[in-house]
């Protein structure tokens, strides 16, 4: 089977911190090694060296800038080598490795590409000169869903089957430190045998071996090398290398493309001084990764997840956060219901491309690269200048972070293009189902239908905008009857429209399918008022608010009487949090994450030129003089939505309004926090909703991309736990 798992130990990898200080050690003395240009390993008969440049998609330049230079120059440069090894034996001749995504961009009709260089550059990939291996490029792994990961092999796949190549057997990460171990499973089914991780010189790095079997949670394995130091390897192994092929990924920096032909020449002359008797040849990740497996090596397992400690940017844009929560879900839902009316007879679009450019648009926002450098504003080191407080406010309103501020508003542009094109899409599908579903008005206003995508019968609060529906300018309160029912008008599921959206409580809708309502006036004389008293309840839950704190109090299971919060801690239920943090914070934090202490290094991994902690120190503060009512359309449908607002303050400068949803008949809740008006800031803070819940034996199952984990056990020591 393809993803049956490598012969491999079946003890699991562990590390003790005296190993792991004993492996730095280690590791340091063979750094050396390199540096002095020492003999290679005892062992080593051959050493396999492959070019790679770091891709960067942003960072040195805008995005679309350096797109262009990968079609023009770049690949130009490129080819230039190609040309002048070409006559040099097999072994000799030049390869790059370069990831899908970068590939498909430089090979594709664009405008200003010539039949010529795309001539040559498929040519040189049919011929080996060019590698594509399978994965896209570097992603903020977890940031992405299994079907953005999935169709992002198809850009290598795609060009490897253009050109008559089998699919690619080795992959590559760089920078990013960490990833989901999903990847394991992902790869080996996709036919991928190995997996080259460099992690970013200056990022603390995850204590895993430099070579291993990394098992997912699926219990595949695939076949793992580690370099903590740098984006590649050296030309000379470790003494201690205990495999005969070593692996020399000779790797250029960010976005800086191939090396020149008088480095190749350089290189390949060093390798002759360097490595005496050894055999020296340039290839590819999987040649590698054939010489290691064929050698039946005796590699230890890497059972672990590891979250990124280095995913920044995604916490830095939560409005893009928001657009990539609600368009990926839709983006399948479409796919699926476009596949399900022409089951059911329905005329539907034809969503083939737009569905696959929505999923490269979600799976570049995916991408690792989060805007420009701090270069591009100011210098590293003694020579920083970045302000805070009303210096900052003043460079802001000057425009002198315009060009930075383009480069992050380039990449959320993603996720908004992913949600233009799968947005519209799904309405209008589900506009065809709902214009296709047979249905006498028999004198009510019109009818709604309610799709399930989900493959499960399921029950739940639905909505939908009302604007330009037959519902737009309804009264505030109506009620739905189901269709399918004999049930008389007194029986009835809630309808309600609330600030231009229209909520309905819909029960028992078929998996993958749909229910039609109609909509009918509502009798009210069964409907009593209900008090203003700070208590909520259903037939599940009786909740009791803490108004003073826009929080809950106290939630109760009823039939059990279970009590869900932690009444001893300082927090409500749902109190929202907010955290500044100070100079000594960061350093401790720079201290603790960044290996090296370069400029670059601690400026762009911490926050330069804060000032001192006794002048602006760390705070903990949250919304005070909290005013709470009820919102009273809903009080006819004995549904209560109690509203907690706070004003800003000088503390906390924006408003804060907490809402409790609970619903009749649903054993759930919603809490809902809004900030209103958060200022921009480039201190250091944290915004949390706090939830104490009281748990004498606490367990936490989290779910992660692909699996559910323990982070007490799951999570490689050294990733990000804490997060």
């Amino acid at each position: 089977p393809m993803n049956a798992p490598h012969p491999a130990p079946s003890d699991t990898y562990r590390l003790s911190p005296i190993a792991y200080r004993l492996a730095l050690l280690v590791l340091l003395i063979s750094l050396c090694g390199f540096l002095v240009g020492t003999a290679s390993a005892a062992k080593c008969e051959q050493v396999i060296i492959a070019f790679k440049t770091h891709f960067d998609i942003g960072y040195t330049d805008m995005a679309s800038n350096v797109v262009q230079r990968y079609r023009t120059s770049m690949i130009d440069q490129a080819l230039k080598v190609v040309d002048q090894n070409r006559d040099l034996p097999a072994e000799q001749q030049f390869t790059w490795t370069i990831p899908g995504w970068p590939m498909r961009k430089i090979s594709e009709n664009w405008p200003g590409q010539t039949p010529e260089r795309q001539r040559r550059v498929l040519q040189a990939l049919k011929d080996g000169r060019f590698a594509v291996h399978a994965l896209p490029f570097t992603t903020h792994t977890e940031l992405l869903e299994l079907e953005d990961l999935a169709r992002g092999f198809g850009f290598a796949s795609q060009l490897s089957q253009a050109v008559g190549l089998p699919l690619p057997r080795d992959a590559k990460m760089t920078d990013v430190p960490c990833h989901s171990w999903i990847m394991p499973t992902l790869l080996r089914h996709a036919g991928v045998d190995f997996l080259h991780l460099g992690c970013n010189a200056a990022s603390s790095s995850p204590e895993v071996p430099v070579r291993c079997w990394w098992e997912g949670p699926a219990r595949s394995r695939l076949l793992t090398m580690s370099t903590a130091e740098s984006y590649g390897t050296g030309l000379v192994p470790p003494n201690n290398w205990p495999y005969k092929t070593w692996l020399a990924l000779i790797h250029t920096g960010d976005n800086h493309g191939p090396p020149t032909p008088e480095e190749v020449k350089k290189l390949l002359d060093e390798a002759k001084q360097k490595l005496p008797g050894v055999k020296t040849r340039i290839g590819r990740l999987s040649d590698f990764a054939d010489a290691i497996l064929a050698e039946k090596a005796d590699l230890p397992v890497m059972r672990g997840d590891m979250p990124d400690t280095w995913i920044h940017g995604p916490m830095c844009d939560p409005a893009g956060a928001r657009i990539a929560r609600n368009t990926r879900p839709a983006l399948g839902i479409a796919e699926a219901l476009n596949t399900m009316l022409s089951a059911w007879g329905v005329q539907a679009p034809d969503a083939k491309d737009t569905i696959a450019s929505a999923y490269e648009q979600s799976l570049l926002y995916g991408e690792h690269t989060w805007g420009g450098a701090q270069y591009w504003v100011t210098q590293y080191g003694s020579g920083t200048k970045w302000g805070y407080g009303e210096t900052w406010k003043a460079d802001h309103k000057a425009g002198r972070f315009r060009r930075l501020e383009d480069s992050w508003a380039e990449h959320t542009a993603y996720i908004e293009r992913a949600r233009d094109l799968a947005v519209p899409l799904l309405q209008s599908e589900l506009q065809a189902l709902a214009d296709g579903v047979k249905f006498k008005r028999d004198g009510v206003y019109d009818k709604i239908v309610v799709y399930n995508p989900l493959p499960w019968k399921r029950s739940g609060v639905v909505s939908m905008e009302t604007a330009g529906t037959p519902f737009e300018k309804m009264d505030s309160l109506v009620f739905v009857v189901l269709k399918e029912s004999a049930r008389p008008y007194s029986e009835f599921e809630p309808y309600f429209n609330r600030n231009g959206k229209m909520f309905l409580v819909a029960n028992d809708l078929p998996p993958m399918g749909y229910r039609t309502f109609r909509v009918a006036m509502p009798h009210i004389d069964n409907f009593t008022m209900l008090s203003d008293e700070p208590m909520l309840e259903n037939e599940f839950f009786k909740i009791t608010l803490d108004p003073e704190r826009g929080a809950i109090k106290s939630i109760v299971q009823k039939g059990t009487e279970r009590e869900f919060v932690d009444t001893n801690s300082p927090f409500g239920f749902g109190q929202h949090l907010y955290e500044r943090f100070d100079s000594n914070n960061v350093a401790g934090y720079v201290k603790s994450y960044v290996k090296i202490k370069t400029g670059w290094a601690v400026n762009e991994l911490g926050k330069p030129s804060m000032p001192p902690a006794d002048k602006t120190p760390y705070r903990a503060v949250w919304p005070k003089n909290f005013k709470m009512r009820f919102e009273t359309s809903l009080r006819l449908l004995g549904i209560r939505v109690p509203v907690m607002e706070a004003p800003a303050s000088p503390e906390l400068p924006y408003a804060v309004t907490t809402k409790v949803f609970v619903y009749p008949g649903q054993p759930f809740f919603d809490l809902e926090t809004t900030l209103h008006g958060k200022p921009a800031d480039p201190f250091p803070e944290a915004g949390w909703m706090v939830l104490p819940v009281k748990a004498d034996a606490p367990q936490f199952p989290l779910g992660r991309l692909g699996s559910i984990i323990d982070p007490v056990k799951d999570v490689v020591r050294g990733a990000n736990r804490n997060l």
